[in-house]
């Protein structure tokens, strides 16, 4: 199965999207936690995560949100159509986590 990940900081320009060939018997849980992890890898590439030392970027905002709450990453069924304008070349390098 080949699905797309679209890792985000809530950052302007710091969003990516991964294309990953998968089993097609992979539980959504492991597909939640790779969508996680490489929305964790993306903000780390941009200096984002982890969190500084200060305790302060723990603290709860007005809203509730901590930290860690802008990283996001979210998992979507492969479609040509809609996923291939955030190739560079408009065709998908995929990362195999096949088994």
């Amino acid at each position: 199965m080949k699905i797309v990940v679209h890792a985000t900081t809530n950052t302007v320009g710091t969003d990516s999207w991964y294309f990953i060939a998968v089993d097609d018997d992979i539980p959504t849980k492991e597909l939640d936690d790779i969508a996680q992890d490489l929305a964790h890898d993306n903000a780390e590439m941009y200096g984002i995560y982890p969190p500084p030392e200060d305790e302060s970027a723990y603290v709860e905002d007005d809203d509730g949100a901590t930290y860690d709450d802008s990283i996001g990453g979210s998992w979507y069924h492969y479609e040509p159509e809609l996923h291939d304008m955030y190739t560079c070349c408009g065709e998908p390098s995929w990362q195999d986590l096949t088994t």
